[in-house]
C-alpha cells in the first residue's frame, strides 16, 4: 500500500518538506545500551515534543515482529504510540505506508478500524469478510472439487452471515455490496479491492454481452457458432476503441 496519492496521507504539504532523524540510546531494559532511532518531519515535531520515546514491540498474528515508536512517559495513564496523538478521531487508526520507523507525515494514513481491518489479509482469503465454510474445510471431498465461501459483515458490534458462494470473488461481490447498500467505509486502495474492481468490470462486460448476444440472436435465423464469436470479437474491439 504504497502507492497512496499525497493528499491521502498525513502530509501537511508543507512548503519545505525537511527530514530529521530522532535518536536515544535506551537506558533500560534487554536493550540497554542500544541506540534507537526513528524518522520523522517537519508537519509532527510538535508532537517530537511531548517527551522522550522509546521502541514497542509487538508480535502479530504470524508471528512476525513489528517495532512502534512509544512514549517513555505515561498520557492519561498508559504510554502511547507516536501516532496516537496524529489521529484526528479517536477510533480511527494510523497506518504505515512502509516502515513503521518512518514517522514522516507523508508515509501515513488515518482510516476508520473497519477500513484497516480490511487492509489485512484472512488466513483463507484476501477479501474482508470472506472465508472457507467449516462444512466444506470438515468435509472437502463431498463438495465434488469445488470450495464453497461464506460471507460475513460486522454491523453494529455484530456479525451477519451472508449467503455461501462456490467462488472467491462471488463471496467477495456480497461483501462489497452489502457493505454499500449499508453506507459502511470502504478501503479501496487495497490490492483485494482492486482485485475485485477488474472481476466487477469483466463481470459488467460478460453480462452486457449476453444480453446483446439473446436480443440479436432472437432476431436471426439459422445462426451458428461463428455468429456468436463473430459478436463478441466485435464488442471487445469496440471496448478497446473506447479505452
Amino acid at each position: 500500500m504504497t502507492d497512496i496519492p499525497i493528499e491521502k496521507t498525513l502530509c501537511k504539504q508543507c512548503d519545505i518538506c525537511e527530514e530529521f532523524t530522532y535518536q536515544r540510546t535506551i537506558h533500560h531494559g534487554n536493550r540497554k545500551g542500544e541506540l534507537f532511532k526513528f524518522h520523522y518531519c517537519k508537519g509532527n515535531v510538535d508532537v517530537l515534543k511531548r517527551g522522550e520515546w522509546g521502541p514497542d514491540t509487538a508480535t502479530l498474528k504470524d508471528g512476525t515482529k513489528r517495532e512502534y515508536v512509544c512514549s517513555t512517559k505515561r498520557f492519561d495513564g498508559r504510554a502511547r504510540h507516536f501516532e496516537y496523538f496524529l489521529k484526528k478521531h479517536p477510533e480511527n487508526v494510523i497506518l504505515h505506508l512502509g516502515d513503521t520507523l518512518d514517522l514522516r507525515m507523508k508515509k501515513l494514513r488515518e482510516v476508520s478500524k473497519r477500513c484497516e481491518i480490511q487492509s489485512r489479509s484472512g488466513k483463507e482469503s484476501i477479501f474482508p469478510g470472506v472465508g472457507l465454510t467449516s462444512w466444506y474445510k470438515s468435509n472437502p471431498t463431498k463438495a465434488h472439487g469445488k470450495k464453497i465461501w461464506y460471507t460475513k459483515v460486522k454491523i453494529e458490534g455484530k456479525e451477519e452471515y451472508l449467503e455461501n458462494y462456490y467462488t472467491e470473488l462471488e463471496a467477495a461481490h456480497a461483501y462489497y455490496s452489502k457493505m454499500e447498500e449499508l453506507g459502511l467505509d470502504i478501503n479501496k486502495e487495497t490490492a483485494a479491492y482492486k482485485i475485485y474492481q477488474k472481476w466487477l468490470r469483466v463481470r459488467k462486460f460478460c453480462e452486457k454481452i449476453s444480453k446483446q448476444i439473446i436480443n440479436d440472436y432472437n432476431a436471426q435465423e439459422n445462426v451458428d457458432m461463428d455468429w456468436y464469436f463473430d459478436l463478441i470479437q466485435r464488442e471487445v474491439e469496440k471496448k478497446k476503441g473506447n479505452n
